[in-house]
């Protein structure tokens, strides 16, 4: 069953998207987690939600809190923290919540106020925390709240099960909980991770684009789904930029540059989701093994993961904890099992990644350091590549790769044109560094699609007087055997041209420069780049 989308105001002239609030106007029904978590709270279990920033932990608990009303559960939604987070203060909260106490006038425990609850009542409770992180790290008087508050509620839930269930949704920290003994919430805790949006899910959500826009195609969707990594946070973003260009339809580059500008608009969702993955008073664990996932092409030999998680952490996080946080944040897929060796997992793309592009050339010749970027990027495209690949339809448009490319390259500092009028045509990429002369011109094909053998004669005709290099980027999900060799007798035999090997290590799937004269004489270097797809079969 296809997900299913409802949303307050169908007027289609007001903006239908918010990616800062928590009640959005559109829902969509996360069916899976659903499925997952309704079960396990309807039997009195104990459940630990974990996500990453911005994968929509909040919105879902309160579809799942409508859920759980539904069923005739008596449902306390604890959005935040009190403001002084401290354990009288979160009784306080709890006994206000639960017996509609002013605070200060009772002081009990956690058992007895639920007892009492369930007495006045009679319907089971089940308490929802969100935030659960700001409550692990948070200290009143040498104790660390969370531990202490869930720990206590947890002994609570099991003497009087299955009448109360009670979840914690956060990140992180939530692996610290286990570090303690006695009474242990998270050692009986369903773990259920939050999960990137589906394709279904994706277009679902963009529906009232679709309402608007008839002829929005899929390859929005798939810019759309590269650039935010289907994180729910970002993707919402994407669609309420797309929403505010009123009067033009949809396009990849309306998304490349609502992405383009996100980093610098918004520097705190990138940093806060980093640190739900990497905090030094906590553990730096899963972002090294992501780190050391980036750096594999296909399945990964466990050592290499095992060597990513031998650093001194205060939270003790073993393998399997860091690949179920990086899942649960959206940036990984685990394909198989998780004790297999190599392990098949894939890194997943999204904008948040591309902050990672780091390695530079240290030349100061133009053509020099756009190529020594060029291939970074494109390997990291291919390290990431799976995002690139659609079961049904293949590898996607042209336009979503060169998309990537726009906004990776502006994020090291080039200034991109997408789709710019040059000489005899639009080449793809047109690349200046600032407050220079020289440009370089980028064309980019898919291999078997449209005029892909054209390539070099393509850049050649975009050729002009400030136009010192180029290149021409092919990708394939499926190349030939032997695909340089093929390459080379598909797309360029034409006379005159001089192919040599590039002196750069081989990366990519191929590399090669090409040299070749306009029709004025002057003569012009191409450099060629092949980049292999890996395919999704899922």
């Amino acid at each position: 069953m296809a997900p299913l989308a409802t949303w307050v105001d169908t007027a289609l002239s007001k903006n239908p998207y918010d990616w800062q609030g928590h009640r959005p106007q559109i829902v969509v029904e996360r069916e899976n987690l659903l499925r997952q978590a309704l079960p396990e709270l309807l039997s009195g279990a104990a459940v630990v939600l974990l996500g990453g920033h911005g994968t929509g932990k909040s919105v879902f608990l309160r579809q799942l809190k409508d859920a759980l009303s539904s069923a005739g559960a008596n449902v306390i939604l604890f959005s935040a923290p009190p403001t002084l987070t401290t354990i009288a203060s979160c009784m306080a909260a709890l006994s206000q919540r639960l017996l509609g106490t002013p605070a200060g006038t009772l002081n009990l425990d956690p058992e007895e106020l639920l007892s009492r609850t369930l007495e006045a009542d009679g319907r089971p409770i089940i308490l929802l925390y969100d935030e659960a992180d700001v409550y692990c790290t948070s200290n009143d008087a040498g104790t660390n709240v969370g531990r202490a508050l869930f720990n206590s509620l947890e002994a609570a839930r099991r003497d009087l099960a299955p009448r109360v269930a009670l979840l914690a949704a956060g990140g992180l920290a939530l692996f610290g909980l286990r570090e303690s003994l006695g009474s242990n919430f998270v050692s009986r805790a369903a773990w259920i991770p939050m999960e990137p949006l589906r394709r279904s899910e994706m277009e679902a959500l963009a529906a009232p684009l679709f309402v608007r826009d008839p002829v929005l195609g899929p390859t929005v969707i798939d810019g759309l789904s590269v650039m935010s990594g289907r994180n729910a946070a970002l993707t919402t973003y994407g669609l309420q930029c797309l929403w505010n260009d009123q009067g033009n339809p949809p396009t990849i580059d309306a998304i490349v540059d609502a992405y383009s500008a996100f980093s610098d608009r918004y520097p705190g969702f990138a940093r806060d989701f980093w640190k739900s993955l990497n905090d030094p008073s906590l553990s730096n664990v899963p972002l090294d093994v992501w780190r050391s996932i980036v750096r594999h092409t296909g399945p990964v030999p466990r050592e290499s993961l095992l060597t990513a998680i031998s650093g001194r952490n205060p939270i003790a996080m073993n393998l399997d904890d860091a690949l179920r946080m990086l899942e649960a944040a959206g940036l990984i897929e685990v394909n198989g099992p998780r004790g297999a060796d190599p392990l098949a997992v894939s890194p997943q793309q999204s904008i948040l990644a591309l902050q990672f592009l780091s390695e530079r050339s240290g030349s100061a010749e133009f053509s020099v350091r756009l190529s020594a970027d060029l291939v970074v990027l494109l390997e990291h495209i291919q390290s990431l590549g799976a995002d690139y690949y659609r079961p049904s339809t293949g590898i996607v448009q042209e336009s979503v790769f060169s998309a990537t490319l726009t906004i990776g390259l502006r994020q090291l500092g080039w200034d991109v044109e997408r789709e710019a009028i040059r000489a005899a045509g639009r080449t793809d990429l047109r690349i200046r560094s600032p407050g220079k002369d020289d440009t370089g011109i980028v064309e980019v094909k898919i291999w078997g699609r449209n005029d892909y053998q054209r390539i070099h004669e393509q850049v050649c005709s975009y050729w002009s007087a400030d136009v010192s290099c180029g290149f021409a980027v092919t990708f394939s999900a499926a190349p030939p055997d032997r695909w340089l060799e093929t390459y080379k007798a598909e797309c360029l035999s034409a006379t005159s041209i001089d192919t040599t090997r590039s002196p750069k290590p081989l990366v990519l799937a191929g590399q090669l420069a090409a040299s070749s004269h306009l029709p004025e004489g002057r003569a012009v270097k191409i450099e060629h780049l092949l980049v292999r797809i890996p395919r999704r079969d899922h």
